[in-house]
């Protein structure tokens, strides 16, 4: 495996200071700390620098700003950039309070080397105006450690060990007293560390370092946790004016939509809804919901169903902005291609006429939901109730029913039957085949004792065969037609 690690120097003051990268020299420390823990540039140019006591600074810069780092900001501005860079990795881990693990040998093949990949990763974060430090490595631990040591380097297994050599014991994430010791022992570089025996280097110095460097070497397997990306869309867009006529507003709606279908293609995603509130200045937000038939993440797609469902919209008073939400998403299904393009017997396209026919058929049924409204869209299927008349039902979503699972019963059922049972003349048929006995039904109150017939219609010029039954009380109904 091959690990990016993401060192950010000043994540919490990039993030919640828009003044970082000013002339106002800036400091910031932990609730109960009198250290620094970061310094913003106009701080490092007086002279002031993290590890500093908080006295000695206001010493080298009278004018120093000091802030107190909030926990709970700190950890949010790393979940902000841990979700920009899930779109270079499938496992993302933390490193409280400044670092992500991405994994990227599997992304290799969709970016191409590593280091083209490690270029994109640059230049996204240093667009948004973060300083940044990115190193790789076979191992999470080397990888942290090339990038915290500032040594911005890609590396392989063959030359890790040549990588660690040139750096100083003070680059190791250890513990002061730790370090300390290795330093009377007389060790300088990481490389005079791990040529050390793991039995005496633990019993000298600490067993926890022991641990730490195979970890960084890879003798001992050790795996960040993954991030749970939340399956949440959330976006709110603010106008710069408000905004009377739809026409207008929907071009930044359609940007909008966009962002919300490259969500859910970047994590392999479907969604059948997606909720749109207008926003007003003196009264509550108007609701916009777009409704699919089938699941769908296609832009053209959704743009259709928001230019067919803007339609229907009556403003009472200008937009000021509005809100996308959406939460209930589904993974894509899996879909089976042929092994070869083609062989003997198989037509040109036949290998992917089943997948463009479930397209084709998804695109119509969304389509006739943005013309007509989601809820006069129904799916048929079966249920496993016997009594006839309660077996179709009629759905929002597709029915999933396997009729071969069905209970097999010697009822010879007709295709079209009555929407409601019609009392009939016995005496004007001719029975062919009955009585076959239902008795169901007790569970919800509405019984079906009845004895099943088919009978030849004797009055019509062109006799036709009908499915009867008969009551307990000797009663006999029509409830359906045969062919």
């Amino acid at each position: 495996m091959q690990w990016f690690y993401l060192h950010f120097p000043h994540l919490y003051g990039e993030t919640w200071y828009d003044s970082f990268h000013s002339s106002q020299a800036l400091a910031f420390i932990d609730e109960k700390g009198s250290v620094l823990k970061d310094v913003n540039p106009a701080a490092e140019r007086a002279g002031v620098s993290p590890d500093m006591l908080v006295n000695t600074a206001f010493c080298m810069e009278p004018t120093l700003q000091v802030n107190i780092i909030d926990p709970h900001q700190a950890q949010q501005a790393l979940l902000r950039v841990a979700k920009l860079a899930y779109r270079f990795s499938g496992w993302v881990g933390l490193e409280s309070p400044n670092g992500l693990y991405l994994e990227v040998a599997t992304m290799r093949q969709l970016f191409g080397s590593l280091a083209a990949l490690r270029e994109q990763v640059l230049s996204l974060f240093q667009t948004l105006q973060y300083t940044l430090q990115v190193a790789a490595a076979p191992t999470p631990k080397a990888a942290h450690l090339l990038a915290r040591s500032g040594a911005a380097l890609c590396v392989d297994q063959a030359n890790l060990m040549a990588a660690l050599a040139r750096l100083h014991i003070s680059c190791l994430d250890v513990s002061a007293n730790t370090l300390e010791r290795l330093q009377k022992l007389g060790l300088k570089t990481i490389s005079d560390v791990i040529q050390l025996p793991g039995g005496e280097l633990s019993y000298r110095v600490d067993g926890e370092l022991v641990d730490y460097l195979n970890k960084v070497t890879g003798r001992q397997h050790w795996k960040p946790q993954p991030l749970k990306m939340p399956e949440h869309f959330y976006h709110k867009v603010e106008l710069e004016q408000d905004v009377e006529n739809l026409t207008t507003l929907l071009f930044p709606l359609t940007g909008a939509v966009k962002q919300y279908c490259q969500f859910m293609q970047h994590r392999c995603l479907l969604s059948q809804g997606l909720n749109i509130m207008l926003c007003h200045r003196q009264q509550p937000p108007t609701g916009l919901p777009i409704q699919l038939a089938r699941a769908d993440n296609r832009t053209d797609t959704w743009l259709y169903m928001l230019n067919q469902c803007i339609e229907r919209v009556k403003l009472a008073q200008p937009v000021t902005g509005f809100v996308l939400k959406a939460s209930s998403f589904e993974p894509i299904p899996p879909s089976s291609l042929a092994l070869f393009s083609k062989h003997p017997g198989m037509q040109q396209g036949d290998e992917t006429h089943g997948a463009d026919h479930e397209q084709a058929k998804a695109c119509l049924l969304n389509r006739l939901t943005g013309r007509i409204g989601a809820s006069h869209i129904f799916f048929t299927g079966v249920s496993e109730d016997p009594r006839p008349e309660y077996q179709t039902v009629y759905s929002s979503q597709p029915v999933l029913s396997d009729l071969f699972s069905q209970p097999q019963t010697e009822m010879n059922e007709p295709l079209w039957l009555l929407s409601q049972p019609k009392p009939v003349a016995v005496q004007h048929y001719r029975i062919l085949t009955g009585p076959l006995r239902l008795d169901t039904g007790w569970w919800d109150n509405q019984p079906a004792q009845r004895d099943y017939y088919i009978g030849l219609e004797r009055r019509s010029d062109s006799p036709a065969l009908h499915w009867l039954f008969r009551t307990t009380d000797k009663q006999w109904f029509i409830h359906g037609l045969f062919a």
